[in-house]
């Protein structure tokens, strides 16, 4: 025991400031921290005084929503119902390109068989015929006047695919097409070709003698035979 004796007023003042300091180091002392309930993450492991590991609550909550992340039922079907129609949209779309780049790829070979015939028949110095049908240019199935010394050219090539669209042909010529030896042509018509999955309508008319061709856009009904009045420019050829 400390007694003052000669400084009673030193006594009094080291006692008030013992009062002083001991509430004064309460109110200071260090606590530990709880991460969770700063919001603060840690993603080391925390070592227990036993030796042992564990994770902080917070963390091990967040790992448990990480590893059970994924779609609900609900979303998928909505994903699966999106990508149907896309896709539908994308196949309709698609036939309607395919089935015009056809049309226009069989108006071309028309007018290519035509061109083909004029020159076999000036190369042969004699006339010669070709018969058109839907299959495309060939050799004539009635007649006395020879084939033309050409290959037989199809106006479409089919990839043999389920349901493929097929080419209509309709035309006014009166039976074969007879070139002459100087490459003239004894009659003229018109044809008129239709591919299903595409509104549009070509059109080739032929004129007699000379021959001259000309392709445009079939402006009418075919319930009747083709006419070339009803062939009208069209400035995408």
């Amino acid at each position: 025991m400390i007694t003052f004796i000669a400084f009673p007023s030193s006594a009094r003042w080291l006692a008030n400031a013992v009062n002083i300091w001991i509430p004064a180091k309460k109110a200071f002392q260090i606590r530990p921290v709880n991460l969770a309930m700063t919001g603060v993450v840690d993603a080391k492991i925390i070592r227990r005084s036993d030796g042992n590991s564990r994770r902080s609550g917070l963390e091990s909550c967040l790992a448990r929503r990480r590893q059970g992340r994924g779609f609900t039922l609900p979303e998928l079907l909505l994903a699966v119902l999106i990508l149907g129609l896309l896709a539908a949209l994308a196949m309709g779309s698609g036939n309607s390109y395919l089935a015009r780049v056809q049309l226009e790829a069989a108006t071309r070979r028309l007018i290519v068989g035509l061109e083909q015939g004029r020159d076999g028949a000036r190369r042969l110095g004699a006339p010669c015929a070709l018969q058109l049908t839907a299959a495309g240019w060939g050799a004539p199935s009635s007649g006395s006047t020879a084939a033309c010394p050409v290959p037989n050219l199809p106006l479409i090539e089919g990839l043999g695919w389920p349901g493929e669209a097929q080419l209509q042909l309709a035309d006014n010529f009166s039976g074969p097409v007879i070139f002459t030896a100087n490459g003239l042509v004894n009659s003229g018509g018109t044809a008129v070709l239709v591919m299903a999955g595409t509104d549009l309508v070509r059109c080739v008319v032929v004129s007699a003698v000379m021959g001259v061709m000309r392709a445009g856009r079939y402006n009418a009904a075919l319930t009747q035979s083709p006419s070339a009045s009803n062939c009208l420019p069209d400035a995408k050829l």
